[in-house]
């Protein structure tokens, strides 16, 4: 394990076949106003030439290193960076998106204004051609100064699509991640971001500010979010020890809602691709928790007593009635 040092931010940059982009993100990590940073390039054993296409970039606070077997959704080649991180602050960016100039000053100050916090975020915008989508939660707190979220706010805002954490524009205590167990590499091929934030929320108040500090590219190669199908990923055990952990807590009886919630809507990933294959059975509804939706349980349940011919017909139906909606819509 490496001594800390001087250095105020370890930047961890996974790298898995994203030659087309990965000289814009290094650049805007160098061209940060804060200089006082190290830069982490983990080659996640990439094939299309990733790492030669920056091999001329000269910069003393550039450290690479190399996996032989890549990992699903980067996670190995993040904790191998924290591993390798000199500073007690780790910074992540994907090889396909790009930082604006100040968000390590930003960073910076978040942690002056909020020294409980062991978790740091800015706002990001999706970048699809030309054009820049500011992400909700932003949206939400644009023109608000910055702030802590704590964990229910945390939850509430995830499953309503509002995530408050983009891995791109998140910088976490060393010692905290390592403290969760870092990214779940080898348990999901996706959404461990997701889970591995959860984790963190638990333990520490996030601090956010609304300053646009990531620009997140919708059109780059190799995404994983086109390339792995969407499942219920890994948060599932997390949210069920979390809410057992709580339960008999008066005082945390609303975040205990909004944990079964965020669990019933990550079983309902699985439940509803099952019911469009016709094998959605009984068994398939055991954790859901009926006591948070009431009327979306005995809906599953009924259609779970359906023939397996009958249930493909009716999501095929119900399928093709919601595209000529959102057609319609548009």
């Amino acid at each position: 394990m490496n001594s800390m040092s001087s250095t105020a931010f370890s930047v961890v940059v996974p790298v898995y076949n994203k030659e087309p982009h990965i000289e814009r993100a290094v650049r805007s990590v160098l061209e940060q106003t804060h200089t006082n940073f190290e830069l982490i390039m983990i080659d996640d054993a990439s094939t299309d030439g990733s790492m030669e296409a920056i091999a001329h970039i000269d910069d003393p606070r550039i450290v690479r290193a190399h996996r032989d077997i890549p990992g699903p959704g980067g996670y190995a080649a993040r904790n191998l960076g924290t591993e390798m991180a000199r500073s007690e602050w780790v910074a992540f960016l994907d090889a396909d998106d790009a930082w604006n100039t100040e968000i390590l000053t930003e960073f910076t100050r978040l942690m002056d204004t909020f020294p409980e916090a062991r978790v740091l975020c800015t706002g990001f915008v999706y970048k699809k051609g030309s054009r820049e989508i500011v992400n909700d939660f932003t949206a939400r707190r644009r023109g608000q100064p910055a702030g802590l979220v704590d964990l229910r706010e945390y939850v509430r805002e995830t499953r309503k699509g509002r995530c408050p954490i983009h891995t791109s524009c998140v910088c976490i205590r060393r010692d905290l991640l390592q403290e969760i167990g870092g990214f779940p590499a080898g348990r999901c091929r996706r959404g461990g971001d997701r889970d591995t934030w959860l984790r963190a929320a638990d333990r520490s108040p996030i601090a956010w500010s609304p300053y646009i500090g990531e620009l997140y590219y919708c059109d780059s190669v190799n995404m994983v979010s086109k390339t792995v199908p969407e499942g219920e990923g890994c948060s599932l055990e997390t949210l069920e020890g979390m809410i057992e952990a709580y339960s008999g807590v008066a005082e945390r009886c609303a975040l205990i809602r909004e944990l079964r919630l965020l669990k019933n809507d990550l079983l309902e990933i699985k439940i509803k691709k099952k019911a469009k294959e016709g094998h959605l059975h009984l068994s398939d509804l055991r954790a859901y928790s009926f006591r948070v939706s009431p009327f979306r349980y005995p809906v599953y349940v009924l259609l779970a007593l359906l023939p397996d011919a009958l249930i493909r017909l009716l999501m095929g139906l119900f399928f093709l009635v919601k595209k000529r909606g959102a057609g319609n819509a548009g």
